[in-house]
């Protein structure tokens, strides 16, 4: 796919996604998702909100021909203290259900859910 297409296709997804009107609030800022080339984080307070935002992401995949590779989607819960131990349901991408993990590299910085760097200090040791 060339270059110009790529952004073509993320721009839509970009604007899709700005329009959920849902996720982290900063002021009058709603962010839910982050891109960097072919790499989106979705963010999410509420399980329904990323359910929705993962099928926004898929409706525009599904439209452009698009397949996302869901053997390398993965989806980490963090929760406060009060909340340890409660069960959340994963999210499905497609028909697919999102792997669950407690910490992952994302562009090059491991993030974990207790929202430590300690794995990532070790990894650059």
């Amino acid at each position: 796919m060339s270059p110009c297409l790529f952004s073509v296709y993320l721009d839509d997804l970009y604007f899709k996604l700005n329009n959920i009107k849902a996720g982290r609030h900063s002021g009058k800022v709603s962010l839910n998702h982050l891109m960097f080339t072919d790499d989106i984080c979705v963010l999410s307070k509420r399980t329904w909100v990323a359910k929705y935002t993962l099928d926004a992401c898929q409706a525009n995949a599904e439209s452009h021909g698009i397949i996302f590779n869901c053997s390398k989607t993965v989806c980490m819960t963090f929760m406060a203290n009060t909340t340890k131990g409660t069960v959340v349901p994963m999210p499905t991408l497609g028909m697919q259900r999102v792997k669950s993990v407690s910490h992952y590299k994302h562009l090059g910085i491991v993030l974990d859910i207790e929202f430590s760097d300690d794995k990532d200090i070790q990894r650059q040791l």
